[in-house]
């Protein structure tokens, strides 16, 4: 379990840049949008797809980029690596908004002999964004993603003799941004920030159901090669 617990400025210089900030910064920004969905999929599927940067095209609403970066030189550059760190970065872009994100939180469980697939320990993914462009209205801006076990349950309405068991997950999103208090710019905060929170609600939401579509049709793939491979 690792988390960065750095507050400092961002080194960041593409786009406008923002102040870094912790996850537990949700829970006290002056703008925080929340909900809570549950689906039957399990929280390390769910988590490894989170930790899947270029996957988020397919299931977020609206997303046309999503890449892992490097910083050289204030310039972010393409990463090669196709996995996440505390500390690593990443561009996505949704309609002409075009963000670049440092990841603040990786937090998965560990399986000890205690508690085996019992872990009931929530697994937390968490970014901040470090840059923005265009123009940006916003001075912090945290996002937090918390996977809560449920448990699991049968599957009785299976055609197949041997019901599957399905795995059941409370996704707990939080939002928390604080925007810029520059007088020339409040007509414009003003204006917009209903409008953003809702989008922001609304895209998790549609994205989330998404997500658990996305899962499903994959785990249903792998069911099938597997079949196959057996006959």
């Amino acid at each position: 379990m690792s988390h960065s617990s750095s507050s400092s400025s961002s080194c960041c210089c593409w786009g406008i840049p923002l102040q870094k900030t912790t996850y537990s910064y949700a829970d006290r920004a002056p703008t925080q949008i929340a909900l809570q969905v549950t689906i039957s999929q399990p929280p390390d599927a769910i988590f490894d797809v989170l930790c899947t940067t270029h996957s988020w095209t397919t299931w977020f609403e609206g997303m046309t980029l999503a890449e892992n970066v490097t910083l050289h030189r204030n310039e972010l550059l393409s990463s090669s690596s196709n996995s996440l760190t505390v500390g690593s970065h990443r561009q996505v872009q949704i309609g002409d908004l075009h963000v670049c994100e440092q990841v603040i939180a990786l937090d998965r469980p560990s399986q000890d002999s205690s508690n085996g697939n019992n872990n009931t320990e929530p697994w937390i993914f968490a970014f901040c964004v470090t840059a923005c462009k265009p123009p940006c209205l916003w001075k912090r801006w945290v996002e937090r993603v918390v996977l809560e076990p449920i448990g699991t349950t049968t599957d009785n309405d299976n055609d197949n003799d041997n019901n599957p068991v399905i795995s059941t997950t409370r996704i707990h999103y939080k939002c928390g941004m604080e925007f810029v208090t520059t007088w020339y710019w409040q007509p414009l905060v003003w204006i917009l920030r209903p409008i953003i929170c809702r989008s922001i609600h609304q895209a998790w939401t549609t994205s989330l159901a998404q997500l658990d579509i996305f899962l499903s049709s994959y785990s249903n793939k792998n069911d099938s090669n597997t079949a196959q491979q057996a006959q």
